[in-house]
């Protein structure tokens, strides 16, 4: 067995596979786990790494994802977020063609990778909560909401807060669909991911553990 482990910037997320097939999900480590062979992780969170990390190599070797745990796309945009990468690299094996990923958490990224396993880069931007945060403490008389998938017109202004995001990252998908289907001259799939992700309806919860659980597998392998 893998345990895949995603660290976030806001969490963490586990997952136990079998092969290439999540036996179960965790959004904490547990104190007691079936035996492992291995553990592969991607981080964008150098502390909490840190911090997890002894925990970790009490049951089994760890490889950590962009240093010693390779991952098999061709990568054609510069410093690019190991979570970005793996979770484009999952949805282009389920797709076994040109897909488009969004992530959306702390940060919402699009990521396009084409027909044949090039990551081509995307877009970032602040995710919903974080932009919704800084919305309410930035201006003096706006209130704290939530990200919601309402749109259309807000009665309020709580709800027009809500509105204004629901379009606002409507767009970003609908605008990020369209430049990559330009850029690849084709329209690719699309895939919906992160914490977040349940905004725009149907969504992959865990691709990232997909990645990493895949090539923990060809490493292995």
């Amino acid at each position: 067995m893998i345990l895949a482990v995603d660290i976030g910037n806001s969490r963490a997320k586990f997952g136990l596979f079998r092969g290439s097939r999540l036996v179960r999900a965790f959004d904490r480590l547990p104190s007691r786990l079936p035996s492992v062979e291995s553990v592969a992780v991607s981080s964008v969170n150098p502390p909490a790494l840190r911090k997890l990390l002894p925990r970790l190599r009490k049951l089994a070797p760890v490889r950590i994802a962009g240093k010693d745990l390779p991952i098999p796309l061709v990568n054609l945009s510069k410093g690019t977020g190991t979570d970005r990468l793996l979770g484009a690299y999952a949805a282009w094996r389920r797709a076994k063609g040109p897909v488009v990923v969004v992530d959306v958490g702390t940060a919402i990224t699009l990521n396009v990778v084409d027909a044949k396993g090039r990551f081509l880069g995307g877009a970032i931007f602040a995710g919903p909560r974080l932009a919704l945060k800084a919305l309410a403490e930035s201006a003096a008389l706006l209130p704290g909401v939530s990200p919601s998938a309402a749109v259309g017109i807000g009665k309020d202004t709580r709800s027009a807060i809500r509105a204004g995001a629901a379009l606002a990252y409507g767009g970003f998908l609908l605008e990020g669909l369209s430049a990559a289907t330009k850029a690849l001259g084709r329209r690719p799939r699309l895939f919906v991911t992160g914490g977040d992700g349940g905004l725009f309806g149907r969504t992959h919860p865990h691709l990232v553990l997909e990645g990493l659980a895949a090539c923990g597998i060809s490493r292995t392998s």
